[in-house]
């Protein structure tokens, strides 16, 4: 599983957690077993989006023990690449900012396309690639800032 986002501990368990610009913190799972509990209630778009979590909690900051960001990092033909998903045998890879004239291996030749412009003619490339072409697969784990707690252990 690639683990992409916020992350923290609620309740005794780690959960996805996204921050709304009001500084609103919604708890998000996909365990039908929190429905009901600790204040996880549906989420009505789940079944026209299932890419979203089913259900989540809303929370203030006090009530997280604690709060990190993960990304899962790796290698792709020598080159440092983003991690942002797996499906079917496949990382969904992403490149760093690069120039348009040097994105080499990030080629649409190599199933990859522009997905976010950067400005000065530099983009960041993402495509799907087969798992065995990504190799030095990590997860970076980090404090988001001095207000709110890192893990004690970052073994999780």
């Amino acid at each position: 599983m690639i683990r992409r986002g916020h992350y923290g501990k609620y309740k005794g368990k780690i959960y996805k957690i996204t921050v709304s610009s009001n500084n609103i913190i919604y708890v998000l799972s996909n365990d039908d077993s929190d429905f009901g509990a600790n204040g996880f209630i549906k989420n009505i778009s789940y079944e026209e989006h299932p890419n979203l979590a089913k259900y989540y909690a809303t929370i203030t900051q006090e009530k997280i023990e604690w709060f990190c960001k993960i990304c899962t990092k790796g290698k792709y033909k020598g080159e440092d690449v983003n991690i942002d998903g797996e499906e079917n045998g496949k990382y969904l890879i992403s490149s760093n900012l690069i120039l348009e004239k040097d994105r080499g291996v990030f080629s649409e030749e190599h199933g990859f396309k522009a997905v976010m412009e950067g400005g000065y003619g530099t983009y960041i490339y993402a495509g799907y690639v087969d798992k065995s072409e990504v190799t030095d697969v990590k997860e970076i784990k980090t404090p988001i800032n001095e207000d709110l707690k890192a893990p004690d252990n970052w073994d999780f």
